[in-house]
């Protein structure tokens, strides 16, 4: 055999444990690194459960603060809410009961009876009822056949955006215009007590 025959493998074999020597290099930088990184995993563990305690205890007494916090706002939240009752009950006649007396006194008057309510007026009873008591009007309006039902959308849709107590106050003074035009100081009398 030749030199020359032999000197392409022999460049192959050189090539080869070339690649066999950085397999062996990289195999030990990769253990090395391997090592290292269990290494700070253990440090890392020991100062994590160290953590760990820490924010245990924090934990603790965080969740301690809290509850301590949350029953202070909760008692704050009856108070509040039990002086408003009481301050209703003291006060005691407000719009909203003159409200729902003047409905159930208006809803409540005989058709032939000696207060005649107009079309007119009940539509304003209508509507303003429905905005003290669902609030804005977001149905679909009626079709055109029906005339009584969009009558009363667009009625209530009218008074879109007044809020639930001008709603209320405007019911009320309605009642109280038509009952003491008719003279019907009962009633009138019954909502003032209300």
């Amino acid at each position: 055999m030749k030199v020359t025959t032999l000197l392409p493998y022999f460049s192959l074999f050189a090539g080869l444990s070339l690649l066999v020597q950085a397999q062996v290099d990289y195999n030990e930088y990769e253990s090395y690194d391997a090592r290292n990184y269990v290494d700070e995993l253990a440090e890392r563990d020991y100062f994590d459960e160290l953590t760990a305690r820490d924010l245990i205890m924090d934990y603790d007494i965080r969740s301690e603060l809290i509850a301590e916090l949350k029953t202070r706002e909760l008692v704050e939240k009856l108070q509040n809410r039990l002086d408003r009752k009481t301050n209703l009950h003291k006060r005691g006649k407000g719009v909203a009961t003159k409200f729902h007396k003047a409905v159930s006194i208006v809803s409540t008057l005989p058709k032939h009876g000696s207060v005649q309510i107009s079309q007119a007026d009940q539509l304003f009873f209508y509507k303003y009822y429905m905005q003290a008591t669902v609030g804005d009007n977001n149905a679909h309006r009626p079709a055109a056949a029906d005339f009584a039902g969009r009558a009363k959308w667009d009625a209530w849709h009218s008074v879109h955006s007044v809020s639930k107590e001008e709603a209320e106050k405007q019911y009320v003074n309605k009642a109280l215009a038509i009952l003491q035009a008719a003279g019907d100081k009962k009633h009138v009398e019954e909502i003032h007590a209300a």
